[in-house]
């Protein structure tokens, strides 16, 4: 290392800690050139201070270790009082770093004066290449004695495996702390990070004093980083991840930023960032403390509920909010649909049963996410889907998707996946700091599950009670430490105790003689016969990947990096043949929109409202799109005014989109490319304005080719 760096790399917990295991190696790895570090650690679990103290040591780094938790501005000023360089390079702990990426920001910063460079952020796994921004735009409004704003991501959600768009450095309105480059003296114009912003709007405020003190701001696309959204929460991110998405710190900062700058509280910005926030709550949520049920829980007597109607009660007396009471119903929708017409050999409805299972962890406090799941916990064994899913685990975990979220059907997998022999090394072996939540909460489902089983004595009403009877009990005796150990993470461990006495209360009852409704276990009714039809559960495939990558164990993490970068590598593509040329005068016009076709070039001018469909076209393309193969639908396009977004809806539906949408703003004259892996789930290719007055684009061409864009 030079003794005269330009830049101070300055890492902070954006909402967890166990990303450090992965992403400080990487940094190391990756970043070579001279620089300095500053990684401010507030309320660390042992472990991962025990990690940072050795890596920091052993290069020299600063490493700030405070005893309680900190807010992101307060982490970033701690660490901003050890910068002495040119340049501060704010990091959030949970980013990966590609090759290069340093010295794209400092050559950014330097060829053009920039006081705030950012890179191309991407979200997920690196190699899947989704944008998460580049970058983003403010509009600014007035009405009377209201103001507010709007901000825009550019670029977002587009998959650069399938749209390898040519990105170039560029002036921005804003770029997030996720990586952000800034001049150190920056901050003695600005002052520093305003402490009562503490868990949401950091980087807007930031950038708004920097647009009031003239300073310029850039995106600098050849510096490339990536933040983990799908990375597994530990155990011992929960305590951190609750104070950092607290209600106390989102309603005092939203009440703060909108004083602050004069914003319109109820406006669309504010709504948009609490939405984010209550979906951001959910995801490592531990049951609520002190929930928990009063009464003894007996057979026949019990505070489960067994109807969506009474779960609904049940949660609005446990304090669960109307948002998250009608995400639940929204779970049980999809339950009911992939349940239908599905019974348990008791003649107990699966969605019934569904229900019962979603209430025990209910009235222990789950997070609506895990209820939602638990609900339709089944849904890989024992579920119905369309004809074209009944068979293929991935269009089931589409279908399901679609309709109860990515993180909640992240959680139905696990259940379905879970092994015992796994579990014994995953749950017992590991540190319980380090216990996967997602896991941990898939354990106690099972135990919810088997207490469903048990409150209304529907395992005495099998066709063989004693066979079923044994196989619990021997279920419940292998299982006990492994449940015992999840729900004493949980801080949960109360419903073992509960499933332990409900089995012994049952064992002492003896079925009625002939009680048994004589099903052959799960079944389902012939639609010609109306005759009851085993329905064979499925298990999970041998070697079943699991729901979220892995982390990169300590070896990877410092392995040599590949020498060409990752943007190039996902560049590198190129579309299989032609299958089908849709024709554009099939393009049909909706709300307002108008379409005109000359020259082989369809001509759109878009309804003015903002978000409304403005034309569609049914992706109907006959037997060359039929076969199982995936697909990749081609849209090239010219927008000459606004912002055109552009998706593709789920079949038969008017709002759920299949693949993430696009948007396309002029200037930009790469294709559109939508990846589709079944295209017998496929409804229409809608377009829509981006921006309210309207946009306008010429559409030259609609094409269906084969396969995913793959290398040159």
């Amino acid at each position: 290392m030079t003794e005269d760096p330009l830049a101070t790399i300055v890492v902070t917990a954006r909402e967890r800690y166990s990303t450090a295991l992965r992403c400080l190696p990487r940094l190391i790895s990756t970043t070579p050139g001279p620089h300095r570090l500053v990684y401010v650690a507030g309320g660390a679990p042992p472990y991962i201070r025990d990690f940072l103290t050795a890596q920091c040591a052993a290069r020299g780094y600063d490493l700030l270790l405070e005893p309680g938790f900190l807010s992101p501005n307060e982490a970033r000023n701690l660490g901003l009082q050890r910068v002495t360089t040119k340049y501060a390079v704010f990091l959030d702990n949970d980013v990966v770093v590609e090759p290069g990426w340093l010295d794209a920001l400092v050559r950014c910063a330097e060829e053009t004066g920039a006081d705030v460079v950012g890179p191309l952020v991407l979200f997920g796994e690196p190699e899947q290449g989704y944008i998460h921004s580049v970058g983003g735009d403010l509009e600014f409004f007035d009405e009377g004695d209201r103001h507010w704003m709007v901000e825009t991501h550019r670029y977002p959600n587009v998959c650069l495996k399938t749209n390898p768009v040519e990105l170039r450095r560029a002036r921005c309105d804003y770029v997030e702390f996720h990586c952000m480059l800034t001049r150190r003296d920056l901050f003695d114009r600005t002052g520093p990070l305003d402490p009562d912003i503490l868990s949401s709007c950091e980087h807007m405020d930031l950038l708004l004093r920097v647009r009031e003190h003239g300073g310029a701001i850039y995106t600098e696309p050849a510096a490339v980083v990536s933040y983990l959204t799908d990375a597994d929460y530990v155990m011992s991110d929960a305590a951190f991840f609750a104070r950092r998405w607290c209600d106390e710190w989102n309603d005092h900062t939203f009440a703060h930023f909108a004083r602050k700058w004069r914003l319109e509280r109820e406006s669309s910005f504010f709504r948009d960032h609490e939405s984010f926030i209550w979906r951001q709550q959910e995801i490592c949520r531990l049951p609520r403390a002190g929930v928990a049920p009063q009464a003894p829980v007996r057979i026949g007597a019990h505070p489960f509920a067994q109807t969506v109607l009474q779960l609904s009660s049940q949660m609005a007396a446990l304090g669960y909010r109307p948002r998250q009471i009608e995400t639940m119903e929204q779970g049980y929708q999809a339950a009911a649909r992939v349940y239908d017409g599905v019974y348990r050999e008791s003649g107990k409805t699966l969605a019934g049963h569904g229900v019962g299972t979603a209430s025990a962890l209910a009235a222990y406090g789950a997070p609506v996410t895990v209820i939602v799941a638990a609900m339709n916990h089944a849904a890989y064994s024992l579920g119905r889907y369309p004809a074209h899913a009944e068979h293929d685990l991935a269009a089931q975990r589409r279908w399901l998707t679609a309709r109860i979220g990515w993180r909640a059907e992240a959680q139905v997998f696990e259940y379905f996946s879970l092994d015992f022999q796994e579990l014994e090394a995953a749950v017992l072996a590991a540190d319980p700091d380090q216990l996967p939540v997602r896991l941990a909460y898939a354990v106690m489902m099972r135990v919810a599950n088997s207490i469903d089983e048990h409150i209304d004595g529907g395992l005495l009403r099998f066709a063989d009670p004693a066979d079923a009877m044994a196989r619990n009990s021997a279920q419940n005796e292998r299982w006990d430490t492994i449940y015992r150990r999840a729900g004493a993470a949980l801080g949960i461990e109360a419903m073992v105790d509960i499933l332990t006495a409900l089995h012994e209360e049952l064992k002492s009852l003896a079925p009625l003689p002939g009680a048994g409704l004589g099903w052959p276990g799960f079944i389902t009714f012939d639609p010609e016969t109306r005759e009851p039809v085993r329905r064979i559960a499925r298990r999970p495939a041998a070697g079943a990947p699991v729901a979220a990558p892995e982390p990169l164990d300590a070896a990877h993490a410092t392995a040599p990096v590949e020498a060409a970068p990752l943007l190039e590598r996902l560049r590198q593509q190129h579309l299989g043949p032609t299958l089908v040329e849709f024709d554009l005068a099939a393009v049909q016009s909706l709300n307002g929109g108008q379409l005109s076709l000359s020259d082989g070039s369809l001509q759109l001018i878009t309804d003015p409202a903002q978000w409304a469909y403005s034309c569609s076209l049914p992706l109907t393309p006959g037997a060359a799109g039929a076969a199982l193969a995936p697909r990749t639908v081609r849209v090239a396009l010219e927008v000459e005014t606004g912002a055109l977004g552009v998706g593709i809806l789920r079949k038969g539906s008017t709002t759920e989109f299949l693949v993430l949408e696009q948007s396309k703003t002029s200037g930009d004259v790469s294709d559109l490319l939508f990846f589709v892996p079944d295209l017998r789930e496929a409804g229409h290719l809608v377009f829509r304005s981006w921006t309210a007055g309207g946009s306008t684009a010429a559409i030259t061409a609609i094409a269906l080719h084969e396969g995913i864009p793959g290398p040159r």
